[in-house]
């Protein structure tokens, strides 16, 4: 009886392990009739930092404070902005204000100068955010978040990020990794080197 009991207990343990490392599932699927919330642009139109106390805004002339990468949340300028660099797209479908994965990514990763400083090089970052508090967002960024939801066929685990070239048409997926800034930039730039193949 002390046998299946331990063995219940390490199954148990094998699925909750397994379950944490694909990401988190938000409880009812992202639909288009939910109200759902993301970041918006800043009024000027510029992309928004992913926290504005850590990235302020410089002064006329001054060089930009930076530390994490810039989100953009509007499609169209993000699109835009990767045509006219000539860099992918790095599309983030985040729960930012529920899924610990979410948070853990954009801690640890992206809102470091070492990711950031480096990855912008290659990327323009997209984010798709679908927090729990939906005034964090305007409806018309919400439509556009289940619109690309549909349109990149996102299966509601997050973090998924979508690699993309600069006319939005997706050529991988990445997904959260245990990861230091430099090392998830080395798994996203492994990932990149089968864009044109």
């Amino acid at each position: 009886m002390e046998s299946r009991t331990g063995i219940r207990w390490i199954l148990l343990v094998c699925a909750a392990g397994l379950a944490a490392a694909g990401g988190c599932k938000k409880q009812s699927p992202v639909n288009p009739s939910q109200p759902v919330s993301s970041v918006s642009t800043q009024s000027d139109g510029q992309p928004r930092p992913a926290a504005a106390q850590e990235n302020p805004q410089p002064e006329s002339g001054a060089e930009p404070a930076h530390t994490g990468v810039r989100w953009y949340t509007n499609f169209e300028e993000a699109l835009a902005a990767a045509q006219k660099e000539n860099k992918d797209l790095l599309i983030n479908f985040s729960g930012s204000d529920w899924c610990i994965f979410c948070i853990r990514l954009e801690k640890d990763v992206f809102a470091q100068e070492a990711f950031a400083k480096e990855a912008e090089k290659y990327f323009v970052f997209m984010l798709v955010d679908f927090p729990n508090d939906p005034s964090k967002q305007s409806e018309e960024i919400r439509k556009q978040n289940q619109q690309l939801a549909r349109r990149y066929r996102f299966r509601n685990l997050f973090p998924t990020l979508y690699l993309a070239k600069p006319d939005g048409t997706p050529y991988a997926m990445a997904e959260y990794q245990p990861l230091g800034p430099t090392e998830y930039l080395d798994y996203l730039l492994k990932i990149r080197r089968y864009r044109d193949r």
